[in-house]
């Protein structure tokens, strides 16, 4: 193949290389910003009044937990039971007061969105 072969080859291959990242780009949503995956409390409202909001989740969970959290992070999921209902999973992230350093204890609950029940929880 002549230089000027391999360059049209070339120039052909960057150009569908091209076009099949605008189409994947197309069809993409752009990445979540942290605000939007954790979101501050002022933006996630529950969507009918009898919903609990992110914070009584937090607080109803809070109670199960015998460390002081380090991090804590609450989403709204779609549970995994077999009646997949929609809840706030909020997960502790901390140590125990004798833990050794390194040591980190999680616990994730699943609170149902609607009663405030804890329907789900497990620990690492």
């Amino acid at each position: 193949m002549t230089s000027h072969g391999r360059a049209l080859a070339r120039s052909r291959f960057v150009l569908v290389l091209a076009m099949a990242f605008a189409a994947l780009g197309a069809r993409c949503d752009p990445p979540a910003t942290s605000d939007e995956v954790q979101g501050p409390a002022s933006k996630i409202a529950p969507k009918e009044s009898n919903e609990i909001t992110r914070e009584r989740a937090i607080e109803i969970a809070r109670k199960q937990v015998s460390f002081k959290p380090e991090s804590v992070e609450a989403v709204q999921v779609i549970s995994e039971g077999p009646e997949h209902r929609t809840v706030w999973r909020v997960t502790f992230t901390g140590r125990l007061p004798d833990q050794l350093p390194g040591l980190f204890e999680t616990r994730i609950f699943e609170i149902d969105l609607r009663t405030g029940d804890i329907i789900g929880a497990s620990m690492n």
